[in-house]
Order: structure tokens, then C-alpha cells, then sequence
């Protein structure tokens, strides 16, 4: 079953998603947070999971956090401290929503990952971090896709992927990247990586796991790139990038079922 919900961040912003659980009550639940220019869909893999979760007896959110789906903010206003707010509404909404649920996960996938995992040590009831893909430094990541970034005024928008970002973001970036940099959790962390991604580097999620106070297993998926595509198909419109994520929702519900159940 699924079903439209919305909450309110403590700031005041809507956050939007989609709840779907099994027909019995589940046992265990997962937040699922998307990436960067994406939305709660992430690209049609979230969607695989959700299903996927869902046959598993799995309950699962997947949101839109500002400046993303049909959220009313704007993206060039977007911050991660904002993320972290929706976050939380969105983890509040959850457990309420499946009361039923002993065991509870965050998922997050790309720029929404180092959110989700600060989130995740953080928040007691969240027994399970997985990540996928993820962006654990954001200073880095900017640093990929425009090389030009930290000449710019502080007040300027900076680019970012398709879609300009406030310059007062600089600070959030330097300032979770601290964050994640000293964060330790004992949860179950599992990290799943693209080993032919061209975004974040699959050596990324190898350095983080080697550098962390948290120890995780950093799961690597051979031969896909970005978003789970094909290399050379970064719209993910080919049948083998089709084929990709649903090898990868395969794969993360199974992690997920096995840390869950």
C-alpha cells in the first residue's frame, strides 16, 4: 500500500512523501533520502526499493527535501542544515506512522547520504545507516563538478550539477564535513558503490571507511556508474542502466532485510 503524507520541518517547511508499508504490520521500517537534483523517486530506484521493501514486509518514507519534487522551496535557498530538518520531520512521521516497528533504518543515497548518515548516528531509534553512493564530503564533491567554486565570493551562487546553490552553502559544507569527519556510530553501517562511478569515486567510500571512527562494509557493484547507469548513459535511459537498478534495489533490500529481520 501506498500513500501520499506530508509533516512540517521545524522551520515551517512541507515536506512531502510516500509511505508504503505491507499488509501486516511491519516489524521494521527505513527513511529513505535522495540525492541532489533528484527526488523521494531517485530516479525510479527508490521506487524499486520501496517495492521491493514492501514484498520484503518492510515499511519505508521516501521524501522530497527542499528544493526537490514537489517541495514549494526554492532550490537556489537550499541548505543542509534544511535537509537535516526534513530529515527529522520525515524520521518523526515514520515512526509514528509504523508504530509497529522494532527496528528502523535510514537509507541515503548521494548528497542526501551525508545528511542521513549524521542523522542516523545521531537519532536512537535508527538501529541501521545504509548509504549508497554517497556524498561523505561535500567540500570534495563541490569540488568535483565546478573546480572554480572557492574563488567565489561568499555571497555568490555557486554551481552545482544542474542547479545553482546559495554561496552562504560553503559554510554548511566545510561544517558537516567536520561532522562526519569526527561522527562514530556501533550501528550496522553498510555502504553500496558504483565501482565505475564517475560522480563520487567508488576510492571515496574505500577512504572514508579506512579514515571513519565508524566501521562499516562498503559493498561494491561492478560496472555501474552514478545513479546506478551504465557507463556512458548518465540519463539512465539504456536497458542495461534499466537493468542496473534493479540489480541495485535487489541488492540493497537484501542488505536491508538482513539487518532488519
Amino acid at each position: 500500500m501506498n500513500e501520499t503524507v506530508d509533516c512540517r520541518a521545524a522551520d515551517g517547511h512541507v515536506v512531502h512523501g510516500t509511505l508504503s508499508a505491507p499488509q501486516s504490520p511491519p516489524a521494521a521500517a527505513a527513511l529513505l533520502v535522495h540525492g541532489i537534483t533528484a527526488d523521494r523517486s531517485e530516479w525510479g530506484y527508490f521506487d524499486l526499493l520501496r517495492n521491493r521493501l514492501s514484498e520484503a514486509g518492510i515499511a519505508s518514507l521516501a521524501i522530497d527535501y527542499r528544493g526537490h519534487g514537489e517541495s514549494a522551496y526554492p532550490v537556489d535557498h537550499l541548505t543542509l542544515s534544511g535537509v537535516g530538518l526534513d530529515i527529522a520531520a520525515a524520521f518523526d512521521l515514520l515512526d509514528e506512522a509504523v508504530p509497529s516497528a522494532s527496528r528502523q533504518a535510514i537509507v541515503g543515497n548521494s548528497f542526501g547520504a551525508g545528511m542521513a548518515y549524521l542523522f542516523g548516528v545521531a537519532e536512537a531509534q535508527i538501529t541501521d545507516i545504509i548509504l549508497t553512493m554517497p556524498v561523505l564530503s561535500y567540500v570534495d564533491d563541490i569540488g568535483r563538478v565546478n573546480d572554480q567554486w572557492s574563488a567565489q565570493p561568499l555571497d555568490e551562487p555557486i554551481s552545482y550539477s544542474s542547479v545553482k546553490l546559495p554561496g552562504l552553502i560553503r559554510a554548511d559544507f566545510f561544517a558537516v564535513d567536520e561532522l562526519i569527519s569526527r561522527a562514530h556510530t556501533d550501528k550496522p553501517l553498510t555502504i553500496l558503490h558504483g565501482e565505475a562511478d564517475t560522480d563520487v569515486p567508488f576510492s571515496a567510500s574505500e577512504q572514508f571507511l579506512s579514515t571513519s571512527p565508524s566501521e562499516g562494509d562498503l559493498i561494491g557493484l561492478p560496472g555501474m556508474d552514478h545513479c546506478w547507469a551504465a557507463p556512458g548513459d548518465p540519463d539512465r535511459q539504456t536497458p542495461q542502466s534499466h537493468e542496473n537498478q534493479r540489480a541495485a534495489a535487489d541488492q540493497t533490500a537484501a542488505v536491508l532485510r538482513n539487518r532488519l529481520q
